[in-house]
């Protein structure tokens, strides 16, 4: 029997400390979201990357944590703090996972931007990808629904990957086989515990074929082995829960 239920995605995840946002179609925004959820519940909160993001203010350089750089993490009021290692081209860099861990002694809710998809609402991941730290409590991976009936060469990043290992020209649309087929152990899910993962399918809204969105979620928790699936418009900030019982 399949569940369909409306939800907060911070209320699964909101006993955890460290949460990984990886995929694309969304990832940044679900890292503010669930990040400024938590700093509204007096968590002491921070957004931070193992690859690179948007130095939006509030921000902070590691190395500047160290004496009044952690006075000032702790009592930040203006909302979540971002942390990265240097500053280059308007965005943070990453910090290791040595650094990461540093800071759970002064925020007890950290946010990883732990990939890049350049705006693409999918992607296939390189050799290094995605960079998720090991002690991470749960892992997001997102997709964008806009993706779906659309041409591989224009929604997924790195799509030549795609051609090489599934023999997938740039021209093919993506139909739910192949929207699908993006979420095997060499794609997606590459180096992703699923026990440890929830797979979101944002941008409902911007969606061509929407009704084969819920079909499509059915078969990700089965194909994937995560526990559910949460269907969701990140701007419109609706979540639907789709999982099997």
């Amino acid at each position: 029997m399949w569940l369909l239920q409306r939800i907060d995605p911070f209320s699964l995840i909101s006993h955890l400390n460290i949460i990984a946002t990886v995929g694309g179609g969304g990832k940044t925004t679900l890292a503010e979201y669930l990040a400024a959820r938590a700093f509204q519940q007096g968590r002491r909160t921070v957004i931070t990357t193992t690859t690179k993001m948007r130095a939006e203010a509030p921000y902070l350089l590691v190395d500047d944590l160290e004496g009044k750089g952690r006075n000032l993490a702790s009592s930040n009021q203006e909302g979540p703090l971002r942390i990265g290692k240097a500053l280059a081209d308007g965005k943070l860099t990453s910090l290791s996972f040595d650094e990461i861990e540093g800071l759970e002694g002064t925020f007890d809710f950290i946010v990883i931007e732990a990939d890049g998809a350049k705006g693409r609402p999918l992607k296939l991941p390189s050799a290094h990808e995605p960079v998720i730290p090991p002690f991470s409590d749960q892992t997001i991976l997102v997709a964008g629904l806009d993706g779906l009936g659309g041409p591989v060469a224009d929604h997924v990043f790195r799509w030549e990957l795609f051609q090489d290992m599934a023999g997938v020209p740039g021209d093919a649309l993506i139909d739910s086989t192949l929207f699908a087929t993006l979420f095997g152990a060499r794609a997606m899910m590459k180096d992703i515990d699923p026990a440890k993962c929830t797979i979101m399918l944002n941008k409902f809204d911007a969606c061509r074929e929407r009704e084969k969105v819920i079909p499509l979620a059915k078969r990700l928790v089965r194909s994937t082995g995560v526990g559910r699936v949460i269907i969701s418009s990140l701007l419109f900030r609706f979540f639907y829960s789709v999982s099997e019982v």
